[in-house]
């Protein structure tokens, strides 16, 4: 019941604010809406989670703007340097379900086949990071898998521009400003349809 009205009083102030500023056409067609426990691919109203969602009105704005997150482009530049004969795959984030990390180390097995010096960076920390240190050791590539912790925004760039391609698994992003960083850094990304990264390019 807390929940509810902390809703109804969200429900009501939304519509006292001019506009509402998103990151991206995808978040604001996300707006009000969450993605489904059961079956990520899907989004339901939020009012649906609630014990009187049925009742409460919808989540609504006034107007809406789109302010896309930009990129430092006197950090984020290309190498200057040519790119070596390498196959060195990278990934930014936080690791929890919805960044989909494992699914890259799954798919990491079949790249190994056609690429067998491939070797796949990871950077970040979160509760998802055991079971996919787990996962590449049960399938045997833990040897080309290097995890390293957060490293100051800044120097980013030079992890960027010592890799061949960036992929990011992620099925639910707002925006995702690494895709954008690696893009800045010359580096070719691969991304899920239908996300801001698709909508921005």
């Amino acid at each position: 019941l807390l929940t509810d009205l902390r809703y109804l009083h969200l429900s009501r102030l939304y519509r006292k604010i001019d506009a509402h500023v998103f990151i991206s056409e995808h978040s604001r067609k996300c707006f009000g809406l969450m993605r489904s426990q059961d079956s990520c691919g899907e989004f339901i109203e939020l009012r649906q989670t609630l014990m009187f969602g049925k009742f409460l009105p919808k989540l609504l704005y006034r107007d809406s703007y789109i302010w896309y997150n930009g990129v430092d482009t006197s950090i984020f530049t290309p190498s200057s340097k040519p790119k070596t004969n390498s196959h060195v795959i990278g990934c930014v984030g936080n690791f929890n379900p919805g960044k989909s990390q494992i699914d890259l180390v799954h798919a990491f097995v079949g790249i190994k086949e056609y690429f067998p010096d491939a070797r796949l960076r990871f950077v970040g920390s979160g509760k998802m990071l055991h079971k996919c240190k787990d996962c590449a050791i049960e399938l045997g590539v833990d040897d080309s898998i290097e995890f390293i912790k957060e490293v100051p925004h800044h120097q980013l760039a030079d992890y960027y521009r010592a890799l061949d391609l960036f992929v990011m698994p992620s099925v639910n992003e707002g925006f995702c400003c690494v895709n954008v960083e690696a893009n800045a850094c010359g580096v070719p990304v691969i991304a899920c349809e239908g996300l801001p990264f698709e909508e921005l390019l």
